[in-house]
């Protein structure tokens, strides 16, 4: 079974990174992100696990899989719309999520596209040709 900080030393290496580096990206510090490398068994706190994520561009999920530590076959596969949310999610700065989730609950109900809009996805804004964003209150 691999372990978290064999995946996490893994992953920030494929980006060419140094251990300072993702730290400065996930708000810790070199000398934690050792740790967590030179420990494998350790897994960080909710918190950093998903900073640690989103400075390496992926998910808490998709780490622990790779790491062994979730099965690879223990939920039900999201929806291909739902899972693009989630994806778009992921990547946003936490200050941005509690809007988010405002307008998921706002939009409840609506088409996936309502959803999107209301998420600022410039992508499906441009597929569609539009240029201004809906503003949700």
């Amino acid at each position: 079974m691999v372990r978290f900080g064999v995946v996490l030393k893994e992953m920030r290496a494929e980006r060419g990174w140094t251990q300072g580096q993702l730290a400065y990206k996930a708000d810790t510090t070199p000398e934690y992100i050792s740790i967590l490398e030179n420990n494998p068994e350790k897994v960080p706190a909710t918190g950093l696990l998903v900073r640690l994520t989103r400075a390496l561009g992926t998910t808490p999920d998709y780490m622990l899989r790779r790491a062994g530590m979730l099965e690879t076959n223990s939920h039900t596969p999201l929806e291909p719309e739902v899972q693009h949310i989630a994806d778009l999610l992921a990547t946003w700065p936490e200050g941005q999520l509690k809007s988010a989730a405002r307008a998921i609950v706002i939009t409840t109900g609506e088409t996936l596209e309502h959803v999107l809009e209301a998420l600022g996805d410039e992508n499906q804004k441009e597929r569609r040709g539009e240029g201004t964003r809906r503003t949700v209150s």
